[in-house]
């Protein structure tokens, strides 16, 4: 992808940098990525300037970037600095909250010229995350977002992915948890008494999640709910944080009793194609023992 004499050239420093920046109609002018970008495909083409522990300044400096756009964390604040320092505008955004997420996205709209269209996408995302919210009944469920086994870390309230639980009918179950992922014994997630475990799919093995839920019910002598949602989905903020929501929601209103969200189920929850629920379906199974609550 290239761009033309004039155009702007943007440079992301992360994956979801790179979505948003895409998504808002700013493609065509993005020279640079950070790696893993694979979404859109055409991402997977540009060349990889930096991952979650490094920046290459030297190759940012080389594509002649008019602004670099990345999310608070990301990027070792030393390299960011160089980059400032060599006169590159680095713009870097809080992502605690899906207020945050929109913020973000309709702030690089109007950075990179695309402000329609950055509003346009923003709230067809809103109106998805309602309509997946709409009409659950009762009190959220209690969840643990896990996203890593060795060591045992956990999403606490104060991470993005608390946000994403609360809207799609959950709450996270470390509320008094101050770090953003603690890092846990088997002993404090069981005091958190949580009622479902969400993990991120792709990133630790089926079989492993499937131990520890059941090392879990042992230890807190109740049914729990499994949840798998796939990994970019539910970890990476941006476009498709809306479909990690529906998939929660779509899990939230599981029939009582069922051991397994069936396809069926899902397309009536969510009034979308047979194809995609296809795939939401497969990525929400439930796991319990003697029944769900």
């Amino acid at each position: 992808m290239r761009t033309l004499p004039g155009q702007p050239r943007w440079v992301s420093l992360s994956p979801s940098m790179t979505e948003i920046l895409f998504s808002v109609g700013a493609g065509p002018e993005v020279v640079g990525v950070c790696s893993p970008s694979t979404t859109p495909p055409e991402a997977a083409t540009l060349p990889a300037v930096a991952s979650w522990d490094r920046l290459d300044v030297e190759r940012v400096l080389a594509l002649a970037p008019s602004a670099c756009f990345t999310v608070e964390g990301m990027q070792p604040p030393q390299s960011l600095e160089s980059l400032i320092r060599l006169r590159v505008e680095v713009v870097t955004y809080p992502m605690r909250s899906l207020g945050d997420l929109w913020t973000c996205m309709e702030d690089v709209g109007k950075r990179t010229g695309h402000a329609g269209r950055a509003r346009e996408v923003v709230s067809a995302l809103k109106a998805r995350v309602a309509l997946a919210r709409s009409g659950l009944t009762g009190s959220p469920r209690r969840a643990l977002v896990v996203v890593g086994l060795d060591p045992l870390v956990a999403a606490g309230s104060g991470s993005f992915l608390s946000q994403v639980l609360r809207a799609g009918g959950y709450e996270n179950a470390l509320t008094g948890a101050g770090d953003a992922y603690p890092v846990l014994s088997m002993e404090a997630a069981a005091a958190a008494d949580p009622e479902a475990v969400v993990f991120p799919e792709g990133e630790i093995p089926p079989g492993d999640c499937a131990r520890f839920v059941e090392d879990l019910r042992r230890l807190t002598a109740r049914p729990l709910q499994s949840i798998a949602i796939p990994a970019d989905l539910l970890v990476r903020p941006g476009p498709r944080t809306a479909d990690a929501v529906e998939m929660l929601a779509a899990a939230r209103r599981e029939v009582a009793g069922s051991r397994e969200v069936k396809s069926a189920d899902v397309r009536k929850l969510l009034r979308v194609s047979p194809n995609r629920v296809s795939r939401l379906a497969s990525c929400v199974s439930l796991i319990s023992s003697g029944g769900l609550p």
